[in-house]
């Protein structure tokens, strides 16, 4: 009796843990691998011109820390690559930023990364 009663508290124990585990693991998951840690990206385009858009990159202090104007480049945001790359433009752009703290829009990150 001893014996069934020790299995069952062992089992349970086990399930308990590996329950919070798995718990664990699904609240990290849900993030996409295109937001990014140190910061976020604002875009602005009109339905009718669709090739014109706007590129407004963000630290996690909420301070514009790029723009840039992309003219014949139309953004898909429905696709993946889209975003990887608006977040890749992004991490460079925190990157010059964190050097010497001075806004930049004479760059040309986006494009940089959307040139075919």
């Amino acid at each position: 009796m001893k014996s069934i009663s020790r299995i069952i508290l062992a089992a349970a124990i086990f399930l308990t843990a590996s329950g919070i585990y798995g718990q664990e693991l699904s609240r990290k998951s849900k993030i996409p691998k295109w937001v990014s840690e140190k910061g976020f990206w604002q875009i602005e385009t009109n339905i009718h011109t669709p090739n014109k858009n706007i590129v407004y990159f963000y630290n996690n202090d909420r301070t514009l820390i790029y723009k840039e104007n992309l003219d014949g480049v139309v953004l898909n945001l429905e696709k993946k690559r889209v975003k990887m790359r608006l977040k890749r433009a992004l991490e460079t752009a925190i990157l010059a930023w964190n050097t010497d703290h001075l806004y930049r829009n004479d760059q040309q990150w986006i494009s940089m990364f959307f040139k075919n």
